[in-house]
């Protein structure tokens, strides 16, 4: 029986225009029909009279339009089973077959007295004929609810047998774990079928058990757990988007969807695969993140003393409130990408919009940018994003962080940093910045920011670093005493220091610890601050350099090194410092000194092999006397 909650009236509608422009295909259709007596002829127009289209796919397929009689029917609720659910049950590794039923709804009978509703008519020949449909057409609303409850005994009986079987309308997917379990499913689900009356189509079924396959139009990768495009659907839509693009519609209202096709022809085929069941972390990360009219901030509320703040620019603070809550969102990912790889993350935001465009993207250029930056870092370090809205109220902290103002995040103007990295440079990192304001593509800052390599410049060991520091007034003591430690530290570690490794006596070893910093302390602090910079600066020099050691250093590289500053130093000044920064560090590590090494001999035998003019070699001889 057809569930109708009210009787449709009589009608008879003319055929529609897809149907007109295959008349052939129609015609052979009716025949296919009337000899599978699938259909009836009638002499006389039945009650109603429905058009007829051709659905157009792989292959045209006849059918019959019921707007007119859907309108009446009850609608049922019910659940399709498709590859989401096959994700719930699918193992990696696992072995499965697909099936297809031939002309699927064509197996189910329609009660005689409601198939006058199902009528059509045709032109054969100049001469106009009628028709019923006597078994479930394709077309009809009900269709779906009726083969899907049809089938449904069957796969409860195979899963009762411990088979991961799925049913989607005439497509059928089985299998298990183990292959020899798979086989046997499909001898057993093929023999249901035709016990059952229900014919398969040979030539789309796949009853060998597999690990790769194709179940309702997506590749199942057992192998790599993967949902894939297949290839031909994934050229068959580059070349869809080629044609729309050589057509040049760039109208303005039209830019948004043009640059979202642009976006998947030359990302489809890289974005290709979907893990079928995505990995969950065993904790799950939860991060609020908030936005004000001066910056943003986020927060782990498993992880302390994580915090994340960044401030705007002022082109930025001039943008909506949106940009600036989808923008948090995306800074603050950035800033914690090693912390969420493989991981689901969980967003909470007082912004219900940038909660949205997360998901579902935006219409809105540049909104839709930021949505498609936030894919990508998921995409590519196979994070499970997900968001959700809270009220303001609950989300203070974020606040709190999003408002703060570091009255000393403040730089350098650019071109003064420039001509002082030329000059005592070349820099390595910058100890006292942010993402937006760093000089140097590497750098420490105050709270957690993109690309930041650490959070409070002082818990670093600064040494074998070209360090730049431009840091609050407040912390200029400890910035210098922090330089004074690390940068003579690992000297402290080589030479006859190697000595000091070996004692075992208890109370020798905080005394031989303690030896360092009596050396560091024999000179005024200034000296050894200058001196430990100028040391730093030949060893950069020295590692940047194939075979040459800075300690103990070889006369000739010295030369090499000393001669760098003899074109552009004005004053005999970075020469002095060079000089005596190069001997301090060998003081330190307890190398030999001018008396018994010719090291200190270095000016006059470098002039000798590299022909240094006479003026400069004045002023080497005169600062090694």
């Amino acid at each position: 029986m057809i569930p109708f909650r009210s009787i449709p009236e009589t009608c008879f509608l003319a055929n529609n225009k897809s149907a007109r422009d295959h008349p052939d295909f129609v015609s052979e259709a009716i025949v296919k029909l009337l000899k599978g007596q699938y259909i009836e002829e009638q002499s006389e127009p039945p009650y109603c009279v429905n058009p007829l289209s051709v659905a157009k796919g792989k292959k045209l397929r006849l059918v019959l339009d019921l707007r007119n009689i859907n309108g009446h029917l009850l609608k049922q609720s019910f659940r399709y089973e498709d590859l989401r659910s096959l994700s719930q049950l699918f193992e990696q590794n696992f072995w499965f077959f697909t099936w297809d039923l031939k002309s699927g709804y064509h197996h189910v009978d329609i009660y005689v007295a409601p198939r006058k509703f199902l009528g059509f008519s045709w032109n054969f020949n100049g001469k106009l004929r009628y028709f019923i449909f006597c078994v479930l057409p394709f077309g009809l609303s009900s269709a779906c609810y009726c083969f899907t409850k049809l089938l449904r005994p069957l796969v409860k009986r195979w899963r009762m047998m411990s088979y991961a079987s799925f049913v989607y309308l005439d497509d059928g997917i089985s299998g298990h774990k183990r292959r020899i379990d798979a086989s046997a499913a499909s001898i057993i689900q093929k023999k249901d079928l035709s016990c059952s009356g229900l014919k398969t189509n040979e030539e789309k079924c796949h009853w060998e058990p597999m690990q790769i396959g194709e179940w309702l139009g997506m590749i199942i990768n057992a192998i790599n757990f993967e949902f894939e495009i297949p290839p031909r659907k994934i050229e068959k839509v580059k070349k869809n988007i080629q044609e729309i693009h050589g057509q040049g519609i760039w109208i303005a209202s039209h830019i948004f969807l043009m640059e979202e096709l642009r976006f998947w022809l030359d990302n489809l085929r890289y974005l290709n695969g979907y893990n079928i069941r995505p990995k969950v972390s065993l904790e799950p990360l939860t991060i609020h993140t908030d936005a004000s009219g001066v910056g943003y901030g986020g927060y782990f509320t498993s992880l302390r003393d994580v915090n994340i703040h960044g401030h705007w620019s002022v082109e930025q603070s001039g943008k909506s409130s949106t940009f600036r809550e989808l923008s948090a969102i995306l800074l603050v990912l950035k800033t914690s990408v090693q912390r969420l790889q493989h991981k689901k993350v969980k967003i909470f935001s007082d912004s219900q919009s940038a909660c949205r465009i997360v998901q579902v993207g935006s219409r809105i250029f540049e909104l839709q940018n930021i949505a498609v930056d936030i894919f990508n870092i998921c995409f590519i370090n196979d994070i499970m994003i997900e968001t959700q809205w809270i009220p303001r109220a609950e989300n203070r902290t974020a606040d709190v962080l999003s408002k703060t103002i570091d009255l000393d995040d403040w730089k350098l103007h650019p071109e003064l940093f420039v001509m002082l990295h030329r000059a005592w440079g070349p820099f390595t990192i910058d100890r006292f910045a942010a993402n937006y304001n760093t000089q140097l593509q590497r750098f420490n800052s105050r709270f957690w920011c993109p690309e930041t390599e650490a959070v409070d410049a002082f818990t670093k060991n600064w040494s074998n670093e070209a360090n730049w520091v431009c840091s609050p007034v407040a912390l200029i003591i400890p910035v210098i005493r922090h330089m004074s430690v690390c940068k003579a530290k690992d000297e402290f570690k080589i030479g006859v220091w190697e000595d000091f490794s070996k004692i075992q006596d208890p109370s020798l070893v905080s005394l031989a610890s303690s030896l360092s910093r009596v050396v560091l302390n024999a000179k005024d602090r200034n000296t050894t601050v200058r001196y430990a910079y100028g040391w730093n600066r030949w060893k950069i020099w020295s590692m940047s350099k194939i075979g040459v050691w800075y300690l103990p250093a070889q006369p000739m590289f010295v030369a090499l090194y000393l001669r760098q500053f003899l074109d552009s130093a004005k004053t005999t000044s970075p020469v002095d410092t060079a000089v005596y920064s190069i001997r301090w560090g060998h003081i330190l590590a307890a190398y030999p000194t001018r008396q018994s090494n010719r090291w200190f001999n270095l000016p006059t035998k470098a002039a000798d092999e590299f022909s240094l003019d006479q003026e400069n070699l004045k002023i080497l001889s005169h600062l090694t006397c």
